[in-house]
């Protein structure tokens, strides 16, 4: 059975400690191909992480722009990391399909939103390097 989940991070700009985005995106694809015994999910996350931007641009190409200097800024973590199921009756969400039958041109909207700390008893995961690790496994034998 599929679920969607959202990962949920607070970052704030540092210039004293702190990791670069590219560091980030990095220690995931470790995480990733080290978890799944170098399946392709690492390639996959660079794929949809190389499509952040491609609207104003060619978006971001981990293997080429992690050194350029425009990604160079440190970032701190200004929360615990949360994991969100997106299933979760309590997530109050506003969907695409929900316009269907409307005037609303869908292709012109995007969407901003503010998840509260906890929405119900298990969301976000209490666990959620717990919960990571059993999709990945779930990956695996699938």
């Amino acid at each position: 059975m599929e679920q969607l989940s959202l990962m949920s991070f607070g970052l704030a700009a540092s210039s004293a400690m702190g990791e670069t985005l590219p560091s980030m995106v990095s220690s995931i694809v470790t995480l990733l191909s080290t978890a799944t015994e170098g399946s392709d999910i690492a390639h996959e996350f660079l794929r949809r992480v190389s499509l952040y931007g491609c609207q104003s641009g060619e978006g971001y190409m981990h293997q080429t722009m992690g050194e350029w200097a425009a990604y160079g800024t440190r970032y701190t973590h200004t929360f615990v990391p949360r994991l969100y199921r997106i299933d979760d009756p309590a997530m109050r969400l506003l969907r695409r399909d929900l316009l269907v039958d409307t005037f609303v041109q869908t292709q012109g909207l995007s969407f901003t939103v503010h998840f509260p700390d906890q929405i119900s008893a298990f969301n976000p995961a209490p666990n959620w390097g717990g919960e990571l690790h059993r999709m990945i496994e779930h990956c695996d034998a699938a």
